[in-house]
């Protein structure tokens, strides 16, 4: 009987053992699981690294998405080959909070001002003169001369306008992981000049005829054969006269202020815009100005009077930047995109679509 009761017992101790033994590669395996979750939650969180010179940015890389379990890209239409156009939607839906205090959500109209196909247009024109190339390149703007992409994606638009905090300039890609942009972001998009001492002159509202600012819009006037009392030349005026065998001086100037007035800085009126005719008025300044801020600002402020007016549908600022940087900062299959400044000349619009379209099905973001 003591022998069985021994038995007995050696039996529950080895049971025991072995109980205690698979709890233990449980925990193990369950902590390993939990490690591999944490280091993808850091990769996701890495701070980008697009700056030349020791200039590295310090904000949130974006969202990146595990490989496994991705769908395969749809097959594009002929149609959407063509342009790398995706099907166009016009509504955005924005929380506004009513004098009550409820928060209702509204359907918002929008249409661009930014025109990449404006730009392109004129710089398909201007690349056949060495001498034009040159003097864009002078000033700081050489970038803008790989600009490849002809519109924004009406595919991400509405998810952009959505998620860019036009005040703290974010790009929010959920509650905790949001994308801080500054001046030197537009640099990596753009290559603009980029001087955080200098910012961009803008030219007084309050002007005095006779003073040197009156004279100053009276010489553009002057110089597109407009009349005193008239409105400012338009920007196809500009144009015109960009594309003619002018490259010095007033090409310059020129080019500047239509650049903003189609890509960088666009609002709903295509005239000159008179505040930035100071920053051009010495040809020598233009490239130490910081563009970069002014490009950013306007931005925010565009989106912000949009916002703001339920009846305004017009969408200014570059908001083709902010495509850029959701296409840069936001990974997708793993595949990390070229960090070559300035980062717009890796896109076309055919690559852009194949991506968006792959990735509007598992939402963007």
């Amino acid at each position: 009987m003591k022998l069985f009761c021994f038995y007995c017992y050696l039996y529950c101790l080895c049971s025991l053992h072995i109980l205690f033994i698979c709890a233990l590669q449980y925990i193990e395996l369950h902590s390993f699981i939990v490690s591999i979750h944490i280091m993808r939650s850091k990769n996701a969180n890495k701070a980008s690294d697009y700056h030349d010179a020791g200039k590295s940015s310090q904000d949130v890389e974006g969202s990146s998405r595990p490989t496994e379990d991705i769908p395969a890209s749809p097959k594009l239409s002929a149609d959407e080959r063509k342009i790398g156009r995706g099907p166009k939607k016009s509504k955005v839906k924005v929380e506004y909070t009513e004098d009550g205090g409820e928060v209702v959500e509204l359907d918002r109209g929008y249409k661009l001002n930014c025109r990449p196909e404006a730009l392109i247009n004129l710089l398909n024109s201007i690349k056949k003169n060495e001498n034009k190339v040159k003097a864009i390149k002078e000033i700081g703007f050489g970038g803008l001369l790989s600009v490849r992409l002809h519109e924004v994606n009406t595919r991400l638009v509405p998810w952009l306008l959505q998620h860019f905090n036009c005040v703290g300039h974010m790009l929010q890609f959920g509650e905790t992981q949001n994308v801080q942009l500054y001046d030197y972001d537009v640099y990596d998009v753009f290559g603009l000049p980029w001087n955080k001492d200098f910012d961009v002159q803008e030219t007084p509202r309050k002007r005095v005829e006779g003073d040197a600012n009156h004279e100053m819009i009276q010489r553009w006037n002057e110089k597109f054969h407009k009349k005193p009392t008239v409105q400012a030349p338009t920007l196809t005026e500009l144009e015109s006269f960009l594309k003619t065998d002018e490259c010095g001086d007033d090409f310059k100037r020129a080019f500047v202020v239509y650049v903003l007035g189609v890509f960088l800085a666009p609002t709903s009126n295509r005239l000159l815009d008179i505040k930035v005719l100071k920053a051009v008025e010495d040809v020598s300044q233009i490239v130490k100005q910081n563009w970069c801020k002014y490009v950013l600002n306007q931005l925010g402020f565009a989106v912000e009077r949009w916002r703001a007016s339920v009846k305004n549908d017009k969408v200014g600022g570059c908001v083709l930047f902010l495509e850029i940087i959701y296409l840069q900062r936001s990974l997708f299959r793993g595949v990390v995109p070229p960090k070559e400044i300035s980062l717009v000349q890796h896109w076309n619009d055919e690559q852009v679509t194949e991506r968006l379209v792959s990735e509007e099905n598992m939402g963007f973001g």
